[in-house]
């Protein structure tokens, strides 16, 4: 039987990866009233706190199934940091005074239990050979048929907090 697991370590490193591909050095703002965030109290203000998670800065950064866990120092002391995938407010580079809003973005992807429960049946009673789920297409618009129209929708909502903008040079 195939198990469906969390991808929201995956997506959170492919993000943080991509930060530190390009030489962003990546924070992590932190809403600290949610459940499970361990941080030093003392540097929480306002149920917020910002983070480096920089490579040089912190130490086994490990992202779990709910949470990222690591090691940073704090006055010289080091100390064990978990921050739940829910409590991620943005992951920031303040350097270029840009960020995404990771929290929002992961919650986007987010495949609930009874979501996996039933891909996971759907992968066992595979019975076309295909091992994976079955899909149908969306009848056709009539009103679409046989035109030449563009068929996305510039409309659409379902950006995760992003904001898409064409280039100068992209809008030729």
């Amino acid at each position: 039987m195939s198990r469906i697991v969390s991808f929201k370590p995956y997506l959170f490193s492919a993000y943080y990866d991509w930060f530190t591909g390009c030489g962003f050095t990546p924070y992590l703002q932190v809403d600290t009233s949610v459940e499970g965030v361990k941080v030093p109290k003392e540097y929480v203000e306002d149920n917020h706190i910002t983070l480096s998670i920089d490579p040089s800065a912190v130490a086994d950064l490990h992202p779990g199934s709910r949470a990222i866990f690591f090691k940073a120092m704090f006055s010289g002391k080091s100390e064990d940091i978990v921050v739940p995938y829910s409590a991620m407010a943005a992951l920031i580079a303040k350097d270029y005074d840009f960020g995404i809003p990771l929290g929002q973005a992961l919650d986007a992807f987010d495949m609930s239990e009874g979501i996996a429960k039933q891909l996971s049946l759907d992968l066992d009673d595979d019975d076309d050979g295909l091992y994976g789920p079955d899909f149908c297409e969306e009848p056709e618009d009539e009103s679409q048929s046989g035109s030449d129209t563009d068929d996305h929708d510039d409309d659409n909502n379902d950006t995760a907090g992003f904001e898409f903008v064409k280039d100068d040079e992209d809008g030729k």
